[in-house]
């Protein structure tokens, strides 16, 4: 889902956010604005707030994917460049360099 389009605020609520630059993985809300981190901590929402229930769940950065082969150009009845990119995004690749 791209945050950037909504036009309201999201809460990311109760996951457990893992912060790699302080090596510490901590219980907390996050509040979104226009795809943007706005704060971190106990947030309460309203009705225009987007609210999404991450308890049991990690929020972490995007992760890169060094080495993947798409199919594309010449296997395209196995993956596209679409596919394989919307396949990355479903297990939380934001970047990836394609072989």
């Amino acid at each position: 889902m791209d945050f950037s389009k909504l036009k309201r605020q999201v809460i990311l609520k109760g996951g457990k956010i893992l912060d790699p630059i302080k090596n510490t993985i901590k219980k907390s809300d996050l509040l979104l604005e226009n795809g943007k981190i706005k704060a971190l901590g106990k947030i309460n929402s309203n009705k225009s707030t987007y609210l999404i229930d991450c308890k049991g769940l990690i929020i972490t950065h995007g992760f890169c994917d060094l080495h993947a082969h798409f199919r594309e150009p010449g296997r395209e009845d196995k993956e596209t460049l679409e596919s394989g990119s919307m396949a990355a995004l479903a297990g939380g690749f934001t970047r990836v360099c394609v072989m």
